[in-house]
């Protein structure tokens, strides 16, 4: 009976340790969250990520996300998702009480894009993250900055300007092509990603 009940306490503790991890993690994500200056607060809405449809750890990284967040809680098709000033995706479906992201790796995501120095280009997921159809003419270089340049209809919906999308890592220009592009690396770890803020402009 003693070890019955040490086994049961023991169940107990380590689930509120769980809780607590759980609990420290959130509050972090929110300290971060709040000590960002853009994209304003008071237009976030903070959601729990509770799936990865397709991730496998090691082999890939996560294209689509389920968000604990749906539309009694005012998410929309089309409304970015950030953490602190970073672009993580977009809501591309969402239900009453569950959405689902498809995140900047992800194939079938695209958006129009800036450099530091302002070279506008498209990216694109998939195997790599990428920046294409920039003007050969354009000084784009390793290192620099890659924002979004903001893509927001007319229900005030969409990706705001200057979210950050990452850091170009390499640029691949051929004279005899039509447009340079390069790659970009991601400040977000995606794989560890358990909070994250859907942009709630109309809000």
């Amino acid at each position: 009976a003693k070890i019955k009940k040490l086994k049961e306490t023991n169940l107990e503790l380590l689930s509120q340790v769980s809780t607590f991890e759980k609990l420290k993690a959130e509050n972090a994500a929110l300290s971060d969250q709040f000590q960002t200056a853009y994209p304003p607060t008071n237009k976030l809405l903070k959601a729990g990520i509770i799936g990865a449809p397709g991730f496998v750890p090691g082999v890939s990284i996560p294209n689509n996300f389920i968000l604990s967040k749906g539309a009694k809680d005012n998410v929309k098709v089309g409304q970015a998702v950030v953490v602190r000033d970073n672009l993580v995706g977009v809501i591309v479906q969402a239900s009453a009480n569950l959405s689902k992201v498809n995140t900047i790796n992800n194939s079938s995501f695209s958006f129009t894009a800036k450099t530091e120095n302002g070279a506008l280009g498209v990216v694109k997921g998939g195997g790599s993250l990428m920046i294409d159809n920039i003007q050969l003419w354009e000084n784009i270089k390793k290192g620099e900055l890659v924002l979004t340049k903001g893509d927001i209809n007319q229900d005030g919906i969409g990706i705001v300007p200057d979210l950050v999308v990452g850091k170009i890592t390499s640029v691949e220009k051929n004279p005899s092509s039509l447009f340079q592009k390069a790659k970009i690396e991601s400040y977000i770890d995606f794989v560890s990603l358990s909070t994250v803020f859907v942009y709630i402009q109309n809000k």
